[in-house]
């Protein structure tokens, strides 16, 4: 038993695209908060991200974050920086206040939130 959730590694993981090398577990995975917190001893996922985010460490490579949990500019949470995310930004363009296009989270959708999903545009993605 992990993290209190009996038989957690005989479901399945609810991998993004693990076909395409994108390990990260996707919104419903069993495996988020699902890991031992007690045995962690590194504070960041493979992205960068802190390592625990919810009640307990994600079991996996990857911690699971609402609002994007990929690569930075990965505004829909879906692990790739891709035309999708672009568009978001690009429909919110010139918003104020709270808003998950806002990546560098200045309360603005502007240039700066463009240029940061441009350049990371294919990260995540397993291509």
């Amino acid at each position: 038993m992990l993290g209190g959730k009996k038989d957690i590694i005989y479901q399945d993981p609810l991998i993004v695209n693990a076909q395409n090398g994108d390990f990260q577990l996707q919104q419903n995975s069993p495996c988020i908060d699902a890991g031992d917190s007690s045995v962690v001893n590194w504070s960041t996922d493979l992205f960068g991200n802190p390592r625990i985010q919810g009640s307990a460490v994600d079991i996996g490579a990857f911690e699971y974050t609402t609002g994007g949990g990929g690569p930075e500019g990965d505004v829909n949470g879906d692990g790739c920086v891709d035309d999708a995310d672009l568009l978001i930004v690009l429909f919110n363009f010139g918003q104020a206040g709270s808003n998950p296009a806002d990546v560098n989270g200045d309360s603005v959708v502007d240039d700066a939130d463009l240029l940061i999903v441009l350049f990371n545009f294919g990260q995540g993605c397993g291509r």
